[in-house]
Parts: structure tokens; sequence; C-alpha cells
């Protein structure tokens, strides 16, 4: 060892070796401990007898700055700052592929379907740009600010949609697992404390349907500091107008505020809360479906399982399914 470097072995002791054990396994180049690497035109050193190249590549640098996870970027000219993505990674592994192009590909810690589906093209040289990463997003998750009767039913539709559900309300009775059973978060809280439990995910779909003006404008508030891809307010047209007129006396940007959908819902002629609840989830999907493509289910975002995970790429004429909808095909 010198300076926590390792040598090679002596050249005759090395060809001893070869004479003696079945396998040597040794490591041609190193990359500073940094998961990717641009290698130096003398690099790697490849013994003469050598049966086999395996080239280790890893998912580690993945949406990280070249600077920080890739060794010797400079000699590709690459820039420092940009964000490493899938491409980059099998930009790397061809520049090797083409001084070894029988070279077997690993590609080590794939965390993800989307970063699974990754590490099998580029495993297998295929051009990554086949796929999207949108199309691995999973389904948007519904925040509901409100637990009343249009809310319960809401919840029962958000569920056969496969939305990951969470519901907010300062009222005990209504705000409880016993009557939301389909959600996966209840909370009994204060509105003015609600954005403490809201999503990072920036496709996020807000309903407010409290049961007052106050309630409405509190929630509102709340909602617009966030990144959202749908925001609906429940009200007759003058509720809504009050609330707003309230909050552009206040200095919100009106703009801003046309952008959320009130009186909520598509106008289908809804009169009954699960009529309502039909409306809104409707508008919901007709929004979602015009933003991103995914409509992956939760079981297959979180699935651990092995597989051909087929995906529809494009598509032509009356088929049902749009571009990005996949499924997992298992023995």
């Amino acid at each position: 060892f010198d300076e926590k470097k390792i040598k090679a072995l002596d050249h005759d002791l090395l060809n001893q070796l070869k004479k003696e054990v079945d396998v040597v396994l040794i490591e041609a180049d190193g990359s500073r401990g940094m998961p990717l690497k641009v290698p130096a035109d003398y690099e790697p050193v490849i013994d003469e007898d050598t049966d086999q190249i395996i080239l280790i590549t890893s998912m580690k640098g993945l949406g990280k700055r070249v600077k920080d996870v890739v060794h010797r970027y400079e000699l590709l000219h690459l820039d420092p700052e940009k964000i490493v993505d899938g491409a980059l990674i099998q930009q790397l592994v061809r520049y090797y592929l083409k001084r070894y192009p029988d070279a077997v590909i690993e590609v080590k810690q794939p965390e993800g379907l989307y970063q699974r589906a990754l590490a099998s093209l580029i495993e297998h040289n295929v051009d990554v740009t086949c796929i999207q990463k949108e199309w691995f997003m999973p389904q948007s998750k519904l925040v509901l600010l409100g637990a009343g009767h249009v809310s319960q039913y809401v919840e029962k539709t958000a569920h056969l949609l496969d939305f990951y559900t969470i519901v907010i309300d300062n009222r005990e009775e209504f705000a409880n697992k016993n009557i939301f059973t389909e959600a996966q978060e209840v909370y009994c809280v204060n509105y003015e404390e609600a954005d403490h439990y809201f999503p990072a995910e920036d496709n996020t779909c807000y309903v407010i349907v409290t049961r007052g003006h106050k309630d409405d404008k509190v929630c509102l508030k709340k909602v617009l500091n966030q990144k959202a891809l749908y925001i609906g307010m429940i009200g007759s047209k003058g509720k809504v107008k009050k609330t707003m007129d309230a909050l552009i006396e206040e200095g919100y940007d009106e703009s801003l505020l046309k952008q959320v959908h009130a009186p909520i819902g598509l106008p289908i002629h809804s009169q009954t809360p699960a009529e309502i609840a039909i409306s809104i989830m409707a508008e919901i999907i007709q929004v979602k479906n015009t933003h991103q493509y995914s409509t992956m289910t939760s079981d297959l975002y979180h699935t651990k399982e092995k597989g051909t995970l087929c995906i529809i790429t494009s598509k032509e004429g009356s088929a049902p399914r749009g571009v990005g909808s996949m499924m997992l095909v298992t023995d």
C-alpha cells in the first residue's frame, strides 16, 4: 500500500499465481471512491491473459452533481454542475465499451423501479432515452382539507383510482380512521397547522371542502404556498368570490388565484355528495392526465419483484392505454 492506494502485484508473482489458482480477480481501474469515472488514455490496465472483463458501475451518482460523483470528469469536458442522469451514466459506460466491446456490464444498487429499468437498459446496452423518468412517477397524492360527507365519498372514489389520500380536519368526530377507512393518513389538527402534513411531491392534488368561509381561506392560503398539480375549492360562486376577494385584498396575485378550480369539479349537474365527489375526481383525472404520463399503481411503484417490465413507448389509433403505461410480468 502507498497512500492507501493498492498497487499491482509483482509481475513474476502474478505469473506464478496464474499457474497455482483457478481464478485470479484483478481490480484494473479505481475511481477514488466515486461511483463514476472517465478513464485516462492508459486506463484500465488489463492483463494480457484476461478471459473476462466485468465493467461495474453504480446508480449512487444519479441525481447528483458531476463534480461530486464523476472522477476525472474534466477529460470529457463535462459541466461540473450538471446533474447526473441515466444518459450520462450510459455515456460513461460506453466510453469503456469502445475499448472493450465484449465487457460484461453490471450496475450496482439500483433503487426503485425507475433505477431498476435504467440499470437493465445500461447492462444490455440499450439506449436509456427510450424511457422517460416521468412515466415512473407514482399516482398523485390527494389531500382532503375538510372531512365532511363530500370528503368521505371523495376518499372512496380516490381509493378506487389508487390515490394516496391524506385527510385533515379540526373535528375529532370526522377526522378519524373509523370514517376514513381507505385513507393512508388522517389528522385531526387546526387548519393553521395543516401544511405540516402536506406531502413533498409536486404532483399533489388539494381539495378544500371545509365547513366555512374562514376555514376555506386559511386552507387556501396554506395550499397556495405549495407546488401542486391541482387545487380545488368547493362552494357557490358567491362563497368562492368572497374568499378570493379577501385574498386579493391581502395582496395575493389574482392570476395565481385563477388557477384554483372553484367552484370545484366538472359541471355535470351533480347534486348528492357522491355525485359531487365523482365530479371532483373526474376534474382531477382530467388535469392529472393532461400534465403527466404516469398511471402507475402504488403496488407497481414499490414492487421488489423480478420480471419483465412492459412499457408502451408509442401508440396509434384508439388504444385505451397511453404512452408510459406499464405492466410487470412475473414468472
